[in-house]
């Protein structure tokens, strides 16, 4: 939130901000937290999760992936994790991603 409120953003838009980031893999809570929350959450879960993928136009996640290559985003953000909860075990809670 420093970062944000540094560059100029008003308290208001930096909660918002931080509250689409913790809450990117809460569909549940997200949704409730305004538009920019559950638009985070829902973009999020599609990219890396693949929920929703059936919503999209054929052939839109291949022209984006051209675009935007994942450039083995997958396998890094798997081994960041791992390495995260080896470090400390707190951060790998059972019923988590990490856990």
């Amino acid at each position: 939130m420093r970062f944000l409120l540094e560059e100029g953003l008003s308290e208001a838009r930096t909660q918002i901000v931080w509250d689409a980031i913790a809450l990117h893999t809460s569909s549940g809570i997200a949704n409730w937290k305004g538009p920019v929350a559950e638009f985070a959450q829902q973009g999020i879960a599609l990219d890396i999760g693949g929920q929703g993928t059936d919503r999209l136009p054929p052939g839109f996640a291949d022209e984006a992936h051209a675009r935007f290559p994942r450039l083995g985003v997958e396998d890094a953000l798997a081994d960041a994790i791992v390495s995260q909860v080896l470090a400390n075990p707190a951060k790998g809670m059972f019923m988590t991603l990490p856990g």
